[in-house]
């Protein structure tokens, strides 16, 4: 199911797609998933939400890991997960957990398309039973971090 500007009923939604054409060629977006230092511009920090970046860590090979390390409401909360695909600059597959919850993980497809001057890219986020309840608020987590990318993407 592809959410976008429709209204999430289905609390029960195990998958969630989206969809962001970016004014960017797919090689720097597909950098922007795996560079600490663009991801901590765009996915974390006070440009999406109140918290402090700690560490972003990241091994983008297949069998390597990221560590995305925040505080929020003086809790420390470190995303965690493991890279299955690395193809630059066409997909990235991994998982995604909080450490704590790390054997409950999501998995995350993102594929990146050249479209002509621009990127399509495609995150197909499939939630493990734990996160079922949250769709709509996965689905505007993501759709706020890609606004904020294209903007770190435009230099601004």
């Amino acid at each position: 199911m592809i959410l976008g500007d429709t209204d999430v009923s289905d609390e029960t939604q195990s998958q969630i797609q989206i969809e962001h054409v970016f004014k960017a060629s797919a090689q720097r977006v597909f950098d922007a998933w795996i560079n600490p230092a663009i991801i901590r511009q765009w996915m974390f920090g006070t440009r999406i939400r109140e918290e402090t970046v700690l560490n972003i860590r990241t091994d983008a090979q297949v069998g390597g890991s990221f560590s995305f390390s925040v505080e929020r409401n003086e809790q420390i909360i470190d995303y965690v997960g493991e890279y299955f695909i690395v193809d630059p600059p066409q997909r990235l597959v991994f998982t995604w957990a909080v450490e704590e919850n790390s054997t409950e993980s999501d998995h995350v497809i993102v594929d990146f398309k050249s479209d002509k001057s621009a990127c399509r890219l495609t995150l197909v986020h499939n939630l493990n039973s734990h996160r079922l309840g949250h769709p709509a608020d996965i689905f505007q987590d993501w759709a706020k971090m890609f606004a904020v990318l294209e903007k770190v993407l435009a230099g601004r």
